[in-house]
């Protein structure tokens, strides 16, 4: 969270913004007030550097416009990738349990027909046969739960919507013809930001609690 919102911070810092989390939001209790740690170094560190001196004018802009155009293009390669590499892994995955669950059903079948058209009684391969429809399924449903508790099909969906989100805010940007003024590359920039941050809503509860230990 903390990497998040100092990334968010070095493209919105040269235009007098910071990012929509830096302030603490009035619902938050006393004791994730007193354990928020990451918001109180990020607040102390807007303090320390305090406001940049500088000048709108157009050559300005021009420059800003290039540098937020970068950091859109990164994010949206950045979001491409990982989706991509969520996308191969729950894949991966999928064809993995099926496999397991398919030899499972091979195994079983030849248990069935083993001793009638076969015509083979022998312990030890019945035994083989009966532990391997136990081991193949509890390994395929054991594939299952990590592709569930990873959640890779998810986020390689989200990935893919925030790379085609930042994309379209790069061509918006591209596509606006003439002098960039301030208040279209600040709102950009404000929601480029919000979006960078709210990628990490699921878990910043649960970080803004947790007590700092030095060792």
């Amino acid at each position: 969270m903390l990497a998040e919102q100092l990334r968010t911070w070095a493209f919105l810092a040269p235009i007098g913004q910071t990012p929509p989390t830096s302030r603490r939001p009035p619902y938050v209790t006393e004791k994730a007030r007193q354990g928020d740690w990451t918001g109180w170094y990020f607040r102390a560190r807007v303090r320390e550097l305090g406001l940049r001196s500088g000048k709108l004018t157009p050559g300005f802009l021009a420059g800003y416009r290039s540098l937020l155009l970068q950091v859109l293009e990164e994010q949206a390669v950045h979001h491409s990738e990982k989706g991509e590499g969520r996308k191969r892994t729950y894949e991966r995955l999928e064809s993995a349990a099926v496999a397991l669950f398919g030899s499972t059903a091979v195994a079983c079948v030849v248990h069935l027909v083993s001793s009638r058209i076969l015509h083979s009684e022998s312990i030890a391969f019945l035994t083989t046969l009966a532990a391997v429809t136990a081991a193949l399924p509890a390994f395929g449903g054991a594939l299952e739960g990590l592709q569930a508790q990873g959640e890779y099909q998810r986020l390689s969906e989200r990935a893919e919507g925030m790379s085609h989100y930042f994309q379209s805010i790069h061509n918006e940007i591209t596509q606006a013809g003439g002098q960039p003024t301030y208040a279209m590359l600040a709102d950009f920039a404000r929601q480029a930001s919000a979006v960078m941050l709210d990628e990490l809503s699921d878990w910043r509860n649960l970080e803004r609690v947790r007590v700092l230990h030095l060792v």
